[in-house]
């Protein structure tokens, strides 16, 4: 050993500010080193937060120069779990190395270190000035004193102490610091022994010092422990000891609070409608993600079930169909409140509130970007038998409006799937699509509906499957068709909106999507509306006006004088009404085509043919999953309805078949209109024009 290093000073760790805390996380380390746990740096930094917390130390962080300092004072090797206990009593704690920085930062310099002694000698004088000042006084406090009290950061308690608290250590022995202990002290006893304290030969200033330093994580019990410590001090600053038993029996209520603290193993978190994991409360009821989604769907669809087997249903996650009135049923029955579901707001401004607060989440996870971005969007389905509801169920639109919609309808991403979340996201699936289909039918008769009163207007019972009825419908005239053309135009872009995953495409992909919507939706919503109250003798067009199906019959084939001949009608449009006719309405008339098939066939239509053309590598891939979803989403809506599987594989090749016959209309439409444009045969819309055409 050098001259030099022998004569240099060894360097002292200085006390630090949270003894308590300390101690208690070295008996942490200590149980771990025991158990032969092996722990790290973060593992102590947040068991340290946790005592911190239910110690009241709010000026604690937790951070790195904590940690250091601690693992310096105990000299711990967390590779070899390995420390050295240390005497906190003690003033100062010699140690080889570098002083301790912590996180008192007036240990931080050697200028600072030098100053502590009189900053605590002269911090000692100004609070026994206050406090005799204080008990001398006959008056309350004012408000500049409670404030200097209250305002005081957690101290070093025994950097503060003078010779005589020494001697008094000598007399008595030192008040134990409370760790974790096996057994906490009944905190009744303590409160009872608050009473039985000899206070005279407590120091005041210390009492004082010690109850400012003590912090309860409850604002309003802290508040109330700084009143008492003024109106204590007020009247007698010797009784300040009472006022620290007092919040050390209340710590002590709180570390009874940490050693209960975490999970315990004898109570069941579960949902108490199907018995699933639940994560929570949900609308006052413990519950499962999914059950807390479908009662929030019911409550603002306002929607009503039916039991088929008489309200004797069981209700259970494991089940591969659930009754839905039973379970609705069940989760009244639980607690589940219907008030406590948020309503509706604006479908617009919602949409563009959640369009505008992802774009900048979604930014950097466009689809235009490599596919690992993309697939932390596009979540990964399994095939594998769905989840369903066993009885059929009966929808009553009255909540459906045309300026109201869903909140979030369907999570853009959600938690890791299990085999309950899978079959939740296909019910989810067919439940948006559903709900589009009905807003962009009611939306229908608000616009073109002209003819029928505004009480009419506001009854919806019949807007679920079709927006019109035989009393709405009027003969067609090609200039109404030119005004009307671009609402329709809007209204399929809304549509199309209300799909979950239009965020994630791109401008390109968007206008492909667009332009097939706009082609086949010109086909199929006259098709349907038209089997359903128009053949054999009408074909009724988007917008409710119709013409003759029967040869000879001139009803809306007449002349249009300033637009368009009737000769001129017939001959562009007899033969593709006439096609869409036998190729598509007779096939939904000859299978007795159900709603909810029509809005399967539908996005089937729109984005199998999207899907082929020149769009994203990724959202082509990512379609093809999809189309799967909705061809499960269908053979689900079979098993709802309790279908024979023969009867299911039917229909579902009756729905796939005519895709052939409604892509090939497609085709002659596209044909027909590119005529008329380059022959400029008759003035339709320019942007109807456009997206229709081949792109």
């Amino acid at each position: 050993m050098t001259t030099e290093s022998y004569l240099k000073p060894r360097a002292k760790i200085r006390r630090t500010h949270y003894v308590d805390l300390n101690k208690l996380v070295w008996k942490y380390f200590k149980e771990c080193q025991e158990a032969g746990v092996t722990l790290n740096g973060k593992n102590l930094k947040d068991q340290a937060m946790r005592y911190a917390k239910y110690l009241g130390l709010d000026t604690f962080r937790g951070s790195e120069g904590w940690l250091d300092a601690f693992k310096r004072r105990h000299r711990i090797d967390l590779r070899l779990m390995t420390g050295q206990p240390v005497a906190y009593e003690n003033e100062f704690c010699e140690m080889d190395g570098e002083m301790d920085t912590g996180e008192a930062s007036s240990a931080g310099s050697p200028l600072a270190s030098d100053m502590q002694p009189t900053s605590s000698s002269s911090l000692m004088e100004s609070l026994a000035a206050a406090a005799a000042a204080a008990a001398a006084a006959s008056t309350p406090p004012t408000e500049q004193a409670t404030a200097n009290f209250t305002d005081i950061k957690p101290l070093d308690i025994a950097g503060l102490m003078s010779a005589p608290q020494q001697q008094q250590q000598q007399q008595q022995p030192p008040t134990p610091v409370r760790p974790i202990p096996q057994s906490i002290p009944n905190p009744m006893i303590m409160f009872d022994n608050i009473m039985k304290a000899k206070t005279p030969e407590s120091n005041p200033v210390l009492d004082i010092v010690r109850s400012c330093s003590l912090r309860h994580p409850n604002k309003e019990v802290q508040y109330a422990l700084d009143i008492l410590r003024c109106y204590v001090l007020s009247k007698d600053a010797n009784s300040m000891g009472m006022i620290v038993q007092l919040q050390e029996a209340l710590a002590a209520v709180r570390m009874n609070d940490l050693i209960n603290w975490g999970p315990r193993e004898d109570i069941a978190r579960e949902c108490a409608i199907c018995q699933a994991p639940s994560n929570g409360y949900h609308f006052n009821a413990p519950s499962c993600s999914a059950c807390a989604a479908f009662f929030r769907r019911t409550v603002t669809l306002n929607r009503n079930f039916l039991c088929a087997h008489h309200g004797s249903c069981q209700v259970n996650f494991t089940m591969r169909v659930i009754c839905r009135a039973c379970r609705y049923r069940k989760c009244i029955q639980m607690g589940m409140e219907r008030a406590a579901v948020q309503p509706r707001r604006d479908c617009n401004a919602g949409r563009r509130k959640i369009m505008y607060q992802d774009a900048k989440r979604r930014s950097h996870k466009c689809i235009s970007k490599p596919s690992s971005s993309l697939n932390s969007e596009f979540p990964n389905f399994v095939n594998q038998n769905e989840h369903s509801d066993q009885s059929p169920e009966i929808h009553y639109a009255q909540s459906y409006s045309s300026s109201i919609s869903e909140d979030n309808p369907s999570p853009k991403i959600s938690i890791p799937f299990n085999g309950f979340n899978k079959d939740f996201e296909v019910e989810q699936l067919l439940d948006d699509l559903l709900r589009e289909e009905r807003l962009f039918n009611e939306r229908r008769k608000l616009l073109y509906c002209s003819h029928s009163s505004i009480s009419k207007l506001l009854i919806t019972e019949n807007v679920n499957d079709i927006p019109f009825s035989e009393h709405d419908i009027q003969p067609l005239s090609f200039t109404s068709i030119q005004k009307h053309i671009r609402p329709q135009i809007l209204l399929i872009y809304e549509w199309l909106r209300g799909w979950k995953h239009f965020d994630m495409l791109n401008t390109h992909d968007r206008l492909i999507f667009l332009r097939r919507c706009v082609l086949y939706h010109t086909i199929l919503d006259p098709s349907y509306i038209s089997y359903r109250i128009g053949l054999p003798q009408k074909y009724i067009m988007f917008d409710g006006t119709f013409v003759s199906a029967v040869e000879g019959d001139n009803t809306g084939w007449h002349d249009e004088n300033g637009c368009i001949s009737s000769e001129l009608k017939k001959k562009l449009y007899r033969p593709l009404m006439l096609r869409a006719i036998n190729e598509i309405c007779a096939p939904m008339s000859a299978m007795s085509m159900s709603f909810v098939e029509f809005v399967i066939l539908k996005a089937l239509a729109c984005f199998k043919s999207a899907s082929s053309l020149d769009i994203s590598p990724n959202v082509k891939k990512f379609m093809d999953t999809h189309l799967d979803q909705l061809l499960k989403a269908l053979n689900l809506h079979y098993q709802s309805l309790n279908l024979a599987k023969g009867e299911i594989a039917q229909r579902t090749g009756n729905v796939i078949l005519m895709l052939s016959s409604i892509f090939a209309v497609g085709m002659e439409c596209q044909e027909s209109h590119q005529k008329i444009q380059f022959f400029d045969l008759w003035q339709l819309d320019d942007l109807l024009i456009k997206l229709i055409s081949p792109a």
